[in-house]
C-alpha cells in the first residue's frame, strides 16, 4: 500500500509543479481564486502542507479519496 501511496505522491506533486507556474495557475478553467492566482499554490503539495493544500486536491471523488489518503499519510509521517 506505501508503494500506491507513493506512486499518488509523486504523481500528485509533478502534476501541480507542471500545472502551475511560480506567477500563478496556468489553467484558465481552474482559475476559481486567490489559491490559484498565488504563487504559493505550486507548492501545496510539498513535504509540508500549506493553506492551499486543500484545494490542490481537488478533484474526481475517488481519485480525491485516494489521493487524499495518500497525503495524509505522507504528512503525518514529515
Amino acid at each position: 500500500m506505501r508503494k500506491i501511496y507513493g506512486s499518488y505522491i509523486d504523481h500528485g506533486q509533478k502534476w501541480l509543479k507542471v500545472h502551475a507556474s511560480t506567477t500563478g495557475c496556468q489553467d484558465e478553467e481552474s482559475h476559481n481564486g486567490d489559491a490559484y492566482e498565488d504563487p504559493m499554490f505550486r507548492d501545496a503539495l510539498d513535504k509540508i502542507p500549506n493553506q492551499y493544500s486543500d484545494k490542490a486536491l481537488t478533484n474526481g471523488q475517488s481519485t480525491c479519496d485516494s489521493i487524499h489518503t495518500a497525503f495524509k499519510k505522507y504528512w503525518e509521517e514529515a
